[in-house]
Order: structure tokens, then C-alpha cells, then sequence
């Protein structure tokens, strides 16, 4: 899709897709053992700035932010997703051993819609 829309230099060693597993850091490292400086990265999630949130609870999530605040807006650039994503798993534990039906009812139960205060 990136060449058809007219990109440049779009190849397997510029563009890291997914492989076997949607936990990013085995790519990050990849790209830091081939002598690259990773300068900024761009996600939707926790994720997408290292391994370190990958299916974890959010007490871990929460550390990670607080350990790299400074980051944010500078070397994390987050593109919001409410849709989907990790953050998800985050919910309960085991979430993602359950059963759609059973993470319907999570979600129901954790998701609460802004009064507008």
C-alpha cells in the first residue's frame, strides 16, 4: 500500500511488518542490532514503545508511563486507538484466555462514557 501510494524507499529493511508474534520489541531490537538509532516512535498503544506493557496488567503499564513521561511528545508519539489494541488485556487478568462473551463483559463493566465534567 505505501509504494502504490507513492512512498519512497519502502522495503522489507525500511518497513518492519509483523511476524509471528504482535509483541514489537523483538523487531525494535532487531533494528538497534543493525546499528540503527531509533529516534521516534509512533503507535496507538503502550506497545508500541517497547515490550515492556505486552500483555500486562495496568499496574505495569501505569510504572512504564511514570518511568518514561518525559518521553511522550517527544520520542513517543501517540495516535489514539479506542477501537482496539493491548491495552485491552489490561482489563482482567487472563483476559485474553477469555471468551469473547466474557471480554464483552468486561469491557461493559470497565468502560465508563464521560459525563462532559
Amino acid at each position: 500500500n505505501m509504494q502504490q501510494l507513492g512512498f519512497p524507499d519502502v522495503s522489507e529493511k525500511t518497513v518492519r511488518l509483523n511476524t509471528d508474534s504482535s509483541n514489537k520489541q523483538a523487531r525494535f531490537d532487531a533494528i538497534k542490532n543493525a546499528g540503527y538509532n531509533v529516534v521516534l516512535y509512533v503507535g496507538d498503544n503502550l506497545n508500541d514503545f517497547g515490550g515492556a506493557t505486552w500483555h500486562q496488567g495496568n499496574q505495569q503499564r501505569r510504572d512504564f508511563v511514570n518511568l518514561n513521561h518525559q518521553q511522550f511528545g517527544t520520542q513517543f508519539i501517540v495516535l489514539p486507538n479506542p477501537l482496539y489494541g493491548d491495552w485491552e488485556s489490561g482489563m482482567a487478568e487472563n483476559y485474553n484466555k477469555l471468551t469473547p462473551e466474557q471480554q464483552l463483559s468486561v469491557r461493559e463493566s470497565r468502560l465508563q462514557s464521560w459525563n462532559g465534567k
